[in-house]
């Protein structure tokens, strides 16, 4: 048995087992088809052929000694750090999926915090390391780590060698590549998959084989197990590979021999993503339903809020408004240079953002700018591209001051040294803070406070104390709680965090927090909105209780 009669979700496991069962029968009633009508010569025209043809022979890897380097130099830029202070969605997965044995935690989806594949691979590390910060994040460092290797295998086929290194080395120094992959979530998992898949997307299209296409379904269905937000990159294929299918009809008049084995590809990753879900599908199921009649921050469901964070994310990665500024210039000359030399980039980049986009504004969801964290290796490659149109518009207009050999590589290489220093210099504010200083709040009230004083949480700060950093805090949940603690008339130290949470969750709490309680110290963190705010009782209010 899974899960015991008594368990809270045991009705969903037992639907969950039968949908098991039954995927196990699409899918080897799909294998036996593949079987019976698959020759290896059947559909093997491929498509996408007139994007970059000197590259297509070119996407095996040979230069394995500057990638090795790049992944040494990651390799140490996300070890350090790597044990800092958990942030709350890190303990919600340590303390709600992590924890639970093995057999419960892959029939369990209690809620959208969950990244199933995560979620199981950091079971597995904390199980052979031990618990600890560092071992519930290693899976974000190793996928972190292979999305670096797969940007390189992608940058091959859609650009140069050159430009393909450039692109790894930015995303190997990236601020937010370093922060992901500290981070004990799923999102570095959503990015290699993404990048991985795209890349088989973008060979299979070259190079119509059963065994890439099978290749491709097994990880489109793996970044759906891992975060479902993948369905957007997954959509970005279908709808090119539509486009092709119509265009060469509308040409030939028949259907393309290409048809076949992509189409087959697609069935089988919702084959497979089925099966991957099949024991949680009614929890998933309910979750959504659950997020979408459930409360919410209203700040937090607006694009404009998301669009600043966006920037405010930016200016941190690359040190300044300026940078950003500047950084946006170059990235606008590679999206154009690709609009007229590859088409597919443009789409695999602009698809993803309005379908993600467009379904967080009909479904009145948090527009949190992480769920787009996949796009990250597109607009790195993008943006290299830009240093290369201006590197080549530059040398063109100085050739004839300057007579150098490669002055065009020489000044691209110039240019993407500028943003990867920028970048890399921006990794200081990555490691002066810890995501959320939860240990450095609380060690300051213990060292401050006298003998008989009370420390108290209240909102989105409550959970973490209580489940992981300190279980012996009293976590006040209303205004009537908190002045009934009040009323013991003594002195009172308060930890506080995201407002605009307290605000949407616990009407009135701030105010009664602002009227009551000085603010003693800020903590902050490297996570937006997350500094911890340290309060103590006013005196007035000790008189007036």
């Amino acid at each position: 048995m899974l899960v015991g009669s008594s368990a809270s979700n045991y009705q969903d496991v037992v639907k969950g087992a039968l949908l098991f069962r039954v995927g196990l029968i699409l899918n080897g009633l799909m294998a036996v088809a593949i079987g019976a009508f698959y020759s290896p010569t059947s559909g093997s025209t491929s498509f996408l052929l007139q994007e970059n043809k000197e590259v297509k022979e070119k996407q095996r890897f040979k230069n394995w000694i500057p990638l090795a380097m790049i992944l040494a130099v990651a390799i140490a830029l996300r070890a350090y750090g790597l044990n800092s202070c958990l942030w709350y969605d890190e303990v919600v997965t340590l303390v709600e999926f992590v924890r639970l044995p093995i057999h419960q935690l892959i029939t369990t989806y209690a809620d959208q915090n969950n990244h199933p594949l995560f979620s199981l691979m950091a079971h597995i590390s904390v199980q052979l390391f031990g618990e600890s910060a560092w071992t519930l994040r290693l899976p974000a460092l190793l996928f972190g780590l292979a999305s670096l290797w797969a940007l390189f295998l992608l940058g091959r086929v859609v650009t140069d060698k050159r430009e393909a290194i450039l692109a790894t080395i930015l995303m190997a120094v990236s601020y937010h590549h370093v922060w992901f992959s500290q981070n004990a979530r799923g999102y570095t998992g959503l990015l290699f998959w993404g990048l991985l898949s795209t890349w088989l997307f973008m060979k299979g299209s070259r190079k119509n084989t059963l065994s890439i296409w099978i290749a491709y379904a097994a990880s489109v269905a793996l970044g759906m197990y891992t975060h479902l937000t993948t369905i957007f990159i997954l959509a970005s294929h279908v709808i090119i590979y539509s486009f092709h299918v119509l265009k060469y009809k509308k040409s030939a008049k028949n259907f393309p021999p290409f048809i076949w084995l992509p189409l087959v590809s697609f069935i089988l990753v919702a084959l497979f993503t089925f099966q991957l879900y099949a024991f949680i599908v009614p929890q998933v199921i309910n979750s959504f339903q659950v997020q979408v009649g459930g409360g919410r921050v209203e700040a937090w469901t607006n694009p404009i809020w998301a669009l600043i964070e966006v920037i405010r994310g930016l200016r941190i990665g690359f040190g300044s408004f300026l940078a950003v500024g500047i950084a946006f210039l170059i990235f606008i000359c590679g999206f154009v240079s690709y609009a007229k030399t590859n088409t597919v980039v443009i789409a695999l980049f602009v698809i993803p953002v309005i379908m993600g986009a467009t379904t967080l504004v009909a479904l009145h969801r948090h527009f949190y700018p992480r769920f787009f964290f996949f796009e990250l290796g597109m607009g790195v490659l993008i943006l290299t591209r830009g240093c290369t149109v201006i590197a080549n518009f530059l040398s063109m207009k100085m050739k004839n001051m300057i007579s150098l050999p490669n002055l065009s590589r020489i000044t691209q290489t110039v240019l993407t040294g500028m943003i990867i220093i920028a970048s890399t210099l921006s990794l200081y504010h990555n490691y002066r803070y810890p995501k959320q200083d939860y240990l450095g709040a609380l060690n300051y009230v213990e060292k401050n406070r006298n003998t008989d004083d009370i420390i108290i949480t209240t909102g989105h700060t409550s959970y973490p104390y209580k489940n992981y950093y300190a279980p012996h805090l009293k976590a006040v949940e209303t205004i009537d709680e908190m002045r009934q603690i009040v009323s013991q008339n003594r002195s009172i130290w308060l930890i506080y965090s995201f407002p605009d949470h307290m605000e949407a969750f616990y009407p009135g709490m701030l105010s009664v927090i602002q009227e009551g309680f000085t603010l003693i110290k800020e903590f902050p963190g490297t996570l937006g909105g997350g500094s911890l705010f340290v309060c103590k009782s006013k005196p007035s209010l000790l008189h007036e209780s």
